[in-house]
């Protein structure tokens, strides 16, 4: 394209952006752009720009590299592909990377940025339950279908691709000493799938991985792709990490422990605690939890939406807890127990050099 246009609709709450051939729509908070008269937000105006990032990239991978399923598309029917962990996922990849590229951002801010994707990820039971190819598959019927069991059987294409995409970028410059990277297979994808506008088979990425990083990868490929893309291992990052970067557990305040070990998001209804999903493994589902329940008290302690931290911080990350709540307009009490096992692993990225 000769020219893009960022089209930004800046309203008071909400985010997300839709790719074009040469433009993209995209709407953010007010307070995540720069203002006359008002300090910048910079964590804000951070997350938009990797939001221009994201959807600028789209305009090689989506736009013009498309998967040969949705080709054409047909509006009248969902189109599925098992491949959207490439398309979003490795989108999501370099729109962070793109901004340390162009210096928008430092190493620092960059590892904590992919740190706490990493992380998240691994606080979803449902990443062990679902494949990369599947998530992708199902996008239409899952992903963006979401209820309260979604993070206990979903797995995001979109964190989780970005994932793998780092994922094997380590691998090809482990396997090849620097010598390739995972940019060096994007570059293939265009001139084979962007300059042509031919679309990507859904096994189309084995002959371009070979073709680039050599036969002696194909091993190294096809086992990748068996436990990371149709598998649903977790994606051991910090085994391939360089010497550079160090991954280290992530430090917990009490509070924060507490929060993983009960393994449950709750909001707000008419001055009541409401659960709103109740992850695997956690207390919150060995005491039999559900969501929907209105939380009473712990311990005795009345719980609410403002006084819950309280209530946590005062607790042990290995005590017995008695809950009150009500479900279906009947009280009922459980027990359960904190149990440091039920903490997920978490790590923060630190550069060594």
């Amino acid at each position: 394209f000769q020219s893009y246009l960022f089209l930004v609709n800046a309203v008071l709450a909400g985010y997300g952006g839709l790719e074009h051939r040469n433009s993209t729509a995209l709407l953010c908070k007010r307070d995540q752009i720069p203002q006359m008269n008002t300090p910048l937000d910079e964590s804000a105006y951070r997350e938009f720009l990797g939001l221009c990032s994201h959807e600028y990239f789209h305009a090689w991978l989506v736009k013009r590299i498309q998967p040969q399923a949705f080709q054409p598309y047909q509006l009248d029917r969902r189109n599925h592909t098992r491949l959207l962990w490439l398309f979003e996922g490795f989108t999501s990849y370099y729109d962070d990377l793109q901004l340390l590229r162009s210096k928008r951002i430092d190493l620092k801010t960059y590892l904590k940025l992919v740190a706490n994707n990493w992380n998240g990820i691994l606080r979803g039971p449902g990443r062990l339950k679902q494949s990369l190819a599947d998530s992708s598959f199902d996008a239409w019927t899952k992903y963006y279908q979401a209820d309260e069991n979604t993070p206990n059987a979903v797995v995001s294409y979109y964190g989780k691709g970005a994932l793998l995409a780092l994922g094997l970028d380590l691998k090809i410059r482990n396997f090849t000493k620097n010598r390739l990277s995972l940019d060096d297979i994007i570059r293939a994808i265009w001139h084979k799938h962007g300059v042509t506008l031919e679309g990507i088979a859904e096994d189309g990425l084995d002959t371009i991985v070979i073709q680039v990083i050599g036969s002696d990868f194909t091993k190294t490929w096809n086992e990748f792709k068996t436990r990371y893309i149709f598998g649903s291992e977790d994606i051991p990052v910090q085994r391939w990490l360089p010497n550079t970067i160090t991954a280290k557990p992530k430090s917990h305040s009490k509070l924060e422990k507490i929060k993983l070990q009960l393994g449950m998001r709750h909001t707000e209804v008419n001055g009541w605690l409401k659960i709103t999903h109740v992850l695997d493994g956690g207390a919150a589902q060995l005491a039999g939890l559900a969501p929907g329940d209105l939380l009473a008290s712990i311990n005795g302690e009345r719980v609410t939406t403002a006084r819950l931290d309280k209530v946590l911080t005062s607790l042990n990350p290995e005590q017995v807890l008695t809950i009150c709540f009500y479900r279906d307009d009947l009280e009922h009490e459980c027990m359960t127990v904190l149990d440091l096992n039920q903490l997920p692993d978490q790590f923060d990225l630190i550069p060594t050099a």
